[in-house]
């Protein structure tokens, strides 16, 4: 009888090798997972999201940032109590944000909520609470920052909201 020819069985084969064999649970994250890390630009302390639409930089446009840290200080926060995410620059989902960030209050300027996969719909100016974060959409930083009517109408509605929001 020729050995050599003759297929091992699993059993067999698990028997010679009892105490080498190790079964791997296939818990590595795929690439997809590991180069979907949302980056931001703050500390995420308080997990208050910002989310907005910035073509041209990487989080926001200085007179975009300048603005956004007048909105913080007159609601007595600052960049290491949130998290800004630009969702022109990284695909951004609703699920990957409640898994990395844990948001507590999560913020959008612009269109953002119509392309993050959001599992409700959500109006302009109208906190909406759903699985313990408050969700509010406002309209884009660029239509807030001048010096026109329309745009302090836009910066009172979005004042209404954070002062109620944030208990200030």
């Amino acid at each position: 009888m020729n050995m050599i020819n003759e297929p091992i069985t699993p059993f067999v084969f698990a028997d010679l090798y009892k105490n080498s064999l190790t079964i791997i649970e296939n818990n590595i994250e795929s690439k997809d997972e590991q180069n979907n890390l949302l980056i931001y630009l703050g500390e995420n302390k308080k997990h208050i999201i910002i989310l907005v639409e910035e073509e041209n930089a990487l989080h926001l446009e200085e007179d975009s940032y300048t603005f956004l840290l007048s909105i913080l200080t007159a609601c007595k926060l600052n960049m290491a109590d949130i998290a800004i995410v630009n969702s022109t620059k990284q695909t951004v989902t609703y699920s990957t944000i409640k898994q990395q960030l844990l948001p507590t209050i999560c913020i959008a300027f612009g269109n953002v909520c119509k392309n993050i996969q959001l599992p409700f719909q959500i109006n302009l100016f109208e906190p909406y609470s759903f699985d313990n974060t408050v969700w509010l959409q406002s309209s884009a930083l660029n239509l807030m920052k001048p010096n026109t009517q329309e745009a302090k109408i836009e910066k009172s509605k979005l004042w209404i909201c954070l002062k109620q929001m944030l208990h200030i």
